[in-house]
């Protein structure tokens, strides 16, 4: 309830509690309570909606209070080390190797940033898994390749939509691939894996809510340029005992993606080593064979930068683009999101192929820098991982809301919720008043449609203004002369809590 670092924790957390209040329904990731008359959708509050629906279903059976956000980052973790080992096995066919390059990807700062303040967000083993996917299927075309890239695309579409454009690149990357091998059946596979993933969302509630899915934000959540050796993210941490920081604008805090001394150094050695024992022939004929797969990477790249090209404290150049380009970018307005398969192949790149010199250099000095790598990406993010720590430990020295007796008792013996006048957190208030089994006349989502919703609120609050009848429902405000004009009305008493004022019935309280 502090949150960390933001607020976003606690709307998924009220998004998850709407969910479990509400009856079921279709689509399945629709939560009634929030937004009554209209509803809301838990994809809209990023609540990981398979995960929800996985532990709705054994509701009767779980603690008054419970979420799951720190046992799916713990999946995320494990995941993410089993896809990592696999890769590296499959690149190097070395356990010992393999051990040490999923270290550094199971600790890669972009995880450890994103997963304990966006739980959704720290999924990133659907990259990982789908880069996996991707090497075996260049190793070894099969056709069953595809049904893993479309088990991928359906648990993306349920957790976290951003991740469907990454899985879905490295599926293209194999058709191009296929195609130019003949194999044109590998089409009409990756066609019916994005028609099952279709089918999936509108089942979800992801797509065809008529919300709109674009939104405000592509250019303002860039990537500035100097996000991979930039070590300062949201909370201003420092993520790096090497590296100074550098200043950003407009939201590229959200563009995180600093990859770490112990890569700068494996990526320093591997072009070192390159231009030791390789020739020029040996690298052209390397590019030639991954062109498809280097043009995606550098789509990815120039996607997450957008058309606000910024550099360090300064906006560079801003291209004017049409607004059906705008519209179609807003999808994905968080666009420096869209680098983490850059991110990731960086490293994959950077560490599989370090290990190809190991004739020239023999296996020992390979394990040995290796080792140093990964004790200089430690050493570098080092200071972060404590400070983290030592914020969460004071995170749970938070005195809640949620244990204030008396609007605890004021909730229970109410039913509905309403706004007015409002500039607090409405999430803060969305988590109190549903654990009490309260509904709400507004939604903590970003998106939606809540026309109806609103509506009824406004009538609502303008019968209650008039004639003090305020029945079960409750009204929250944040302005002291609209708290005022309530208590006009006898019947109606306040309770001051954080800046909020909750107005109610006397007779709803409690004896």
């Amino acid at each position: 309830m502090a949150g960390y670092d933001e607020s976003d924790i606690i709307q998924h957390y009220s998004g998850w509690l709407a969910f479990r209040n509400s009856e079921w329904s279709f689509p399945l990731g629709l939560a009634k309570d929030m937004a009554i008359e209209d509803g809301t959708y838990i994809s809209f509050t990023d609540s990981i909606p398979w995960v929800a629906i996985f532990f709705k279903l054994f509701n009767q059976f779980l603690p008054e209070t419970f979420q799951y956000f720190g046992l799916y980052v713990f999946l995320c973790f494990i995941l993410q080390g089993i896809a990592s080992i696999n890769i590296f096995k499959t690149t190097t066919r070395n356990t010992f190797y393999s051990v040490m390059g999923s270290i550094i990807l199971c600790f890669s700062p972009i995880l450890l940033e994103r997963a304990f303040r966006h739980s959704g967000l720290g999924s990133q083993w659907l990259i990982l898994f789908s880069i996996l996917i991707f090497l075996q299927h260049r190793n070894n075309p099969n056709s069953i390749h595809y049904i893993f890239y479309a088990i991928l695309l359906g648990l993306a579409i349920g957790i976290h939509p951003y991740f469907l454009p990454m899985v879905a690149l490295f599926m293209g990357i194999s058709v191009i691939e296929d195609l130019k091998e003949r194999k044109h059946f590998s089409l009409f596979l990756a066609l019916l894996a994005l028609l099952l993933t279709y089918g999936l969302g509108l089942i979800l509630g992801v797509l065809g809510t008529g919300v709109s899915p674009s939104r405000w934000g592509y250019g303002y959540f860039s990537m500035n340029l100097n996000a991979v050796i930039n070590p300062i993210s949201c909370g201003k941490y420092n993520w790096s005992s090497i590296f100074k920081q550098h200043e950003q604008v407009l939201g590229n805090y959200d563009g995180f993606n600093y990859l770490g001394a112990g890569v700068f150094l494996g990526l320093f050695l591997l072009i070192i080593f390159t231009i030791v024992f390789r020739n020029i022939q040996y690298i052209t004929c390397k590019l030639k064979k991954n062109s498809i797969f280097t043009i995606a990477m550098l789509l990815c790249s120039f996607f997450a930068i957008s058309n606000v090209i910024s550099l360090n404290g300064k906006i560079l150049y801003e291209i004017p683009i049409p607004h059906v380009v705008e519209y179609i970018c807003g999808i994905f307005r968080a666009s420096s999101r869209l680098f983490y398969p850059v991110y990731y192949c960086i490293i994959i790149i950077t560490l599989s192929g370090l290990f190809k010199f190991r004739s020239q250099l023999s296996i020992k000095k390979l394990y040995f820098l290796i080792g140093l790598i990964c004790f200089m990406q430690f050493f570098d993010i080092h200071y972060c991982i404590s400070e983290k720590h030592r914020m969460m430990q004071r995170n749970a020295n938070y005195i809640s809301i949620l244990n204030n007796n008396e609007l605890n008792d004021i909730l229970s013996n109410s039913k509905n919720v309403l706004l007015d006048e409002f500039t607090g957190n409405k999430r803060v208030v969305a988590v109190i008043a549903l654990k009490n089994n309260n509904k709400l006349y507004y939604s903590t989502a970003n998106s939606g449609n809540y026309t109806k919703t609103n509506e009824t609120a406004q009538n609502t609050i303008s019968r209650i203004k008039k004639t003090g009848k305020i029945e079960k429902n409750i009204i929250v405000t944040t302005n002291i002369n609209e708290k005022d004009r309530y208590l006009l009305h006898r019947n109606l008493s306040s309770l001051y809590v954080d800046g909020m004022y909750f107005i109610y019935e006397e007779d709803n309280k409690s004896v």
